[in-house]
């Protein structure tokens, strides 16, 4: 007995054991969580344009309890969120849930609590002034920060709007040091305001407030949302600005910006967290400091990378920039997650779509954005449906792919065993909404795309000759040297040489290279001849030598008849033997009556043989004896006055 108790509690050790070693184990950051901190930030006065009305969306996995408080009130909601569900969850409207003015304390700080992990939307409506954010859990919180606002980027002689920024305290005696970049509307540039759980803290400024920064003194965790009462977004008309900053620890380097339906063309910013921060942005590169930040408008999709972390907001320009004749969208923001955050599995969302319930809905469009790898995209759904045939590469990498989608109104389902970045936002008349759907996942970046390799060759050319080069799988080349810029340029060349062809894809600079030889043969160097003989009245012989060339097809061999002019008559074919002499008797002549000139031209596998061997004419030479005396007798050389000559013979020969 004693020793099954033993066993039982030593097993029991080993799970616990087990237990505590799964939690040392490093987890994912999420945006899924238990518990999250939410505030409101100011908007028009209260009242204008209509009451606000304040939504929390909760989108549940499995059926979860939830919980809603004010922990600096005595506020409390409960309620139970299904599975795939996501819930609506609205606030009163008879208050407003934000501080008012600069340098103002509000106890409306929002605490939710669930059961199980879910994600958190929130929603400010007001008619022509609404925005929306991701809510992080407290696991994604931290102690630093620098915030992303926004002030009018054109005036156009209406009031303008103030920068805001609003800090949430998770614990009691919170410690905010907060530097500003320009000062407040009360004069403040840098302070420290101490805070407990649930209240906010509000700051205010005409100038633009982006590359502030927010530190908590003791390591406490707060959430800080930035963005503006309202403003104009290059067009008019002015909307309202707010989303849930990112804290500094969580920056990325690797971004897809995606331009957004409807609109002419999106505005965006990237703020620096260090000095020396290297930007690229389709071929430009940028640098600027901490703190600086850099905009761009962009109406295709842009990838966004840097040598240190930064961060990239994302703006909706105002309702005159739409394509549509609705007035579609007004200013809104929202800070982008680098691509390294990714979701996966199940994502339910409700559209932000104008759910007032005392006006009627304006004409609206409704998107989701969903960026992933290319390869995956045929693994996304929506609603169960497939939507991997309706994505486009960002040309800037092809290896990722996007999707702008215009869905209705109902609760919806993404689902992909793969990872995938969205981002949903409604473009009312003259309005918007817009904010993230999160993550759960960090993958590694996929940056290393080449344009497919370009198809070239080695080859062999003749001195002189024209070749036209080649290649493929680029939008653009550039081929060096002569830094020709089409696929197929012709090249007359004089000596051998390596080109570089660089293929550049379509609307970027993304590049990849080849090179290709051309090797240019010069023409083959003479053969020499060792000897031209007589051998009788009809064969003369001819015995050359190999040229010493690499690149020989054949030997020609050439003939001139009394001067005139040389003609081929023979075609010897390269002998590949070892012996380096070749002979060649020449049997359709007749020595007796003509005298003949010869060469051997060396002709290459290009045919050219300019360079010859040095002649030789061989002459018949014929003896008769006549006493003490031989008269020589040859075929008249052309040249030479004589053909007989007398030699007295001393000897007998």
């Amino acid at each position: 007995m004693l020793k099954c108790k033993f066993k039982y509690f030593t097993f029991i050790i080993l799970i616990i054991l087990l237990l505590i070693a799964g939690q040392g184990k490093a987890q994912s950051r999420s945006t899924k969580g238990t518990e999250f901190w939410v505030s409101f930030m100011e908007n028009l006065g209260f009242g204008v344009n209509l009451l606000p009305t304040f939504h929390i969306f909760i989108n549940a996995d499995v059926t979860t309890h939830c919980t809603i408080t004010f922990p600096a009130s005595t506020y409390s909601s409960s309620f139970t969120v299904n599975a795939g569900e996501t819930y609506d969850f609205r606030m009163d409207t008879s208050i407003y849930l934000y501080p008012i003015g600069d340098d103002a304390i509000s106890k409306k700080g929002i605490k939710i609590t669930t059961d199980n992990p879910v994600e958190v939307q929130a929603v400010h409506y007001r008619e022509y002034f609404s925005d929306g954010t991701l809510v992080l859990p407290t696991s994604e919180l931290a102690d630093h920060y620098m915030i992303s606002s926004s002030v009018d980027t054109i005036i156009r002689g209406a009031p303008l709007g103030l920068s805001e920024f609003v800090v949430l305290a998770t614990v009691n005696n919170t410690v905010v040091d907060i530097n500003l970049a320009h000062h407040s509307t009360k004069g403040n540039l840098s302070f420290k305001k101490t805070l407990n759980a649930g209240e906010s803290y509000q700051v205010q400024s005409d100038t633009d407030l982006t590359g502030s920064t927010i530190t908590e003194e003791n390591g406490n965790k707060i959430a800080v949302f930035s963005g503006s009462t309202y403003t104009y977004i290059y067009c008019a008309a002015t909307s309202h600005t707010y989303d849930e900053d990112i804290p500094m620890k969580y920056w990325g380097t690797y971004f897809a910006a995606i331009n957004l339906k409807d609109q002419v063309e999106s505005y965006g910013r990237i703020l620096a967290a260090n000095d020396s921060t290297i930007i690229t942005i389709n071929c430009k590169t940028i640098t600027i400091n901490k703190g600086q930040f850099y905009s761009i408008y962009f109406s295709i999709p842009q990838i966004i990378s840097s040598n240190k972390p930064i961060q990239v907001i994302q703006y909706v320009e105002g309702g005159a920039c739409t394509t549509s004749p609705n007035g579609y969208g007004d200013p809104n923001m929202i800070i982008l997650q680098p691509l390294t955050n990714m979701l996966q599995g199940y994502t339910y969302y409700h559209p932000p779509y104008y759910p007032l319930p005392h006006i009627a809905p304006p004409v609206s469009g409704v998107y989701l954005t969903i960026v992933c790898q290319t390869k995956d995209t045929g693994r996304i759904t929506l609603n169960s449906s497939k939507i991997g045939g309706s994505f486009s590469p960002i040309s800037e990498n092809p290896l990722y792919s996007y999707n702008r989608l215009e869905t209705d109104t109902l609760n919806q389902t993404i689902y992909s065993d793969s990872f995938y970045y969205a981002y949903v936002y409604e473009l009312a008349e003259f309005d918007a909404v817009t904010y993230s759907l999160g993550y759960v996942a960090q993958r590694p970046i996929v940056s290393n795309y080449k344009p497919p390799t370009p198809f070239n060759y080695d080859t062999v050319i003749c001195g002189g000759s024209t070749i036209k080069l080649h290649a493929t799988g680029g939008a653009t080349y550039l081929w060096k040297p002569g830094n020709y810029t089409y696929d197929s340029p012709t090249v007359t060349l004089k000596k051998t040489t390596t080109f570089i062809v660089e293929s550049i894809a379509a609307n970027t600079c993304i590049t990849n290279n080849d090179t290709v030889l051309v090797t240019v043969d010069d023409k083959p160097g003479p053969p020499v001849i060792k000897y031209a003989t007589v051998k009788n009245d009809k064969e003369i012989d001819i015995s050359f030598l190999k040229s010493d060339s690499g690149d020989v097809k054949s030997y020609g061999v050439y003939r001139s008849t009394n001067g005139a002019a040389y003609k081929e008559v023979a075609v010897i074919a390269n002998f590949s033997n070892a012996n380096k002499a070749y002979l060649y008797a020449d049997t359709t002549v007749k020595a007796d009556s003509y005298n003949y000139t010869y060469k051997i031209v060396a002709v290459d596998s290009c045919g050219g043989g300019l360079d010859t061997s040095s002649k030789q004419t061989p002459v018949l030479l014929k003896g008769k004896a006549v006493e003490r005396r031989v008269i020589l007798i040859w075929t008249k050389y052309i040249g030479y006055a004589y053909d007989t000559a007398v030699v007295e013979i001393y000897d007998t020969l």
